[in-house]
C-alpha cells in the first residue's frame, strides 16, 4: 500500500489539528504549517475563459516546490510510467527517470524548468539534511545524465509524448448531454474534469452537492492515481469517471436515475466502472 500517496486526501483542518493536539506543534511552527495549507485556491482554464477560483480543503498541491502546474505533472508521471512498461526498473536508475521526465514534460507542456532547479528539488527530497548541489563535477555529471535520459526517454516512446490526461478530455470524447459550442471546432482540448463535476451537479439536489465535498475528493483520487501506471492502462475519461464515482460513493450521494447510468452517458463503451 503506498500510505504517501493517502496524504492527498487528507482533510487540511484535521491535519492541522492532528499536528496542534496529536504531535504537540504550536506557535510559529503551527503557523508554518496553516500558512502553506490554508487559503489555496484553483480554477480551469478553458481558452480565454476562467472558471471561478474554489479552495483547496484537502492534499497538498503536487509540484509545489517546482512551481509545476496539474498538466504538466500529469506528464511528467505518465512518460515515468509509459517508459517503465517496457524498460525494467533493475535497468534504469529510477530517480534519474523521474528528474528526465519532470524536464521533458517542461517542454511538452511549454512550462520550461531549469535542470538546475530540477536537479536540486529532487537532491532535497532524497537527501532531506543536505544542502543544494554546488556548481561542481558532480554536478555537471548529473545534469548532463539527466539530458542523456531526457534523450533516452524519447527514443524509448518514439518521441509520442503528447497525452490526453482525464483533467483534458479531446471534443470527440465529449459527453452525450453536455451541450456543444461553437468552439469546438476551433479547440480540439477544450473539455475537463471540470465539465463532468458541472453535469452532475445539475443532477444533483444543490444541498447534497454543498455539504459534500465531491469534487475536492475527485480531484484528490485523480492525483492519487499519477503514483501508480492506472493513468497508462486506462482511458482518460474512464479514468475522470471512475474517481467521480468513487467520489460519490465514498460519500453514499446517489444520482437520480435516467435511462441509462449518468457514467454510461459520459462513455457509452465504458460497461465495467467497477473493474476500474
Amino acid at each position: 500500500m503506498d500510505l504517501s500517496a493517502a496524504f492527498d486526501t487528507v482533510d487540511q483542518a484535521i491535519a492541522i489539528d492532528r499536528l496542534k493536539h496529536g504531535v504537540g506543534v504550536k506557535g510559529t511552527a503551527l503557523g508554518w504549517f496553516a500558512s502553506f495549507f490554508r487559503n489555496r485556491t484553483f480554477s480551469v482554464n478553458i481558452g480565454n475563459l476562467s472558471s471561478s477560483r474554489a479552495y483547496i480543503t484537502c492534499g497538498v498541491p503536487q509540484g509545489v516546490k517546482l512551481g509545476m502546474h496539474s498538466v504538466p505533472v500529469a506528464t511528467a508521471c505518465t512518460l515515468y510510467h509509459r517508459f517503465f512498461q517496457s524498460a525494467g526498473l533493475q535497468v534504469y536508475e529510477p530517480y534519474l527517470v523521474a528528474m528526465s521526465a519532470i524536464y521533458l514534460a517542461g517542454k511538452v507542456e511549454e512550462q520550461h524548468m531549469r535542470t538546475r532547479d530540477i536537479i536540486n528539488v529532487c537532491h532535497r527530497y532524497m537527501h532531506v539534511d543536505s544542502e543544494p548541489l554546488e556548481l561542481n563535477s558532480q554536478f555537471w555529471e548529473l545534469r548532463d545524465s539527466v539530458v542523456q535520459c531526457e534523450l533516452l526517454i524519447l527514443r524509448q516512446l518514439n518521441f509520442q509524448v503528447s497525452f490526453q490526461h482525464p483533467h483534458k478530455v479531446p471534443a470527440q470524447s465529449r459527453p452525450s448531454f453536455l451541450s456543444q459550442t461553437d468552439d469546438d471546432d476551433a479547440d480540439d482540448d477544450n473539455i475537463y474534469l471540470l465539465h463532468y463535476l458541472l453535469s452532475l451537479k445539475a443532477l444533483l439536489n444543490r444541498h447534497a452537492w454543498s455539504r459534500t465535498p465531491i469534487s475536492e475528493t475527485a480531484w484528490a483520487l485523480l492525483k492519487d492515481s499519477y503514483h501508480g501506471p492506472l493513468c497508462v492502462e486506462h482511458a482518460p475519461q474512464h479514468l475522470a469517471v471512475a474517481v467521480l464515482y468513487l467520489a460519490l460513493h465514498t460519500y453514499g450521494v446517489e444520482v437520480p436515475l435516467g435511462a441509462v447510468e449518468w457514467w454510461q452517458g459520459t462513455s457509452p463503451e465504458f460497461i465495467q466502472l467497477s473493474k476500474l
